[in-house]
């Protein structure tokens, strides 16, 4: 806590919270919103949910992570908590769409890689449905984003 009051003593970064809400913790989002605008800082969530057991090679597939990971219906209760405190005012990062689309069940439109890479251990890049898509062992970041689709998405400089 006092690192944030010294990074606004130094300079004018923003400071961001990302919170990881599981089973462990499903109490505490409301706590963690009212640190976070009480700290002045914005506040990010992310949810543990379904998560991949097996390797990416020998294919895939969802499942709970039993011990933590959040059941669909604890996922919409997330959602509809964060909307309504985003719609009460507090610092959340989300925007009302994305968190009324996540309460409504809306397939998620993955915009990969305007925003994220997702970069395996191995390597490999892999896409929102987690296709692997470039293996970073045969090629470099230039020669991923050198690619006819993705030129649009590269900023040089």
């Amino acid at each position: 806590m006092k690192c944030i009051g010294r990074i606004r003593e130094v300079n004018t970064t923003l400071v961001t919270f990302v919170a990881t809400i599981s089973k462990l913790n499903f109490d505490a989002i409301e706590p963690i919103a009212k640190l976070a605008c009480d700290m002045r800082v914005g506040i990010s969530y992310n949810a543990v949910e379904p998560t991949v057991k097996s390797s990416f090679e020998e294919g895939w597939s969802y499942s709970p992570v039993d011990e933590y990971g959040l059941s669909r219906e604890q996922l919409k209760s997330l959602y509809g908590t964060l909307l309504r405190l985003k719609k009460e005012g507090y610092p959340l990062m989300e925007t009302d769409y994305v968190l009324r689309h996540y309460v409504e069940g809306e397939p998620f439109i993955c915009h990969f890689p305007k925003i994220f890479v997702y970069v395996s251990p191995d390597k490999k890049i892999y896409n929102c449905t987690l296709n692997h898509v470039y293996d970073l062992r045969k090629g470099s970041f230039e020669d991923y984003f050198s690619q006819p689709p993705l030129q649009e998405t590269r900023r040089d400089g």
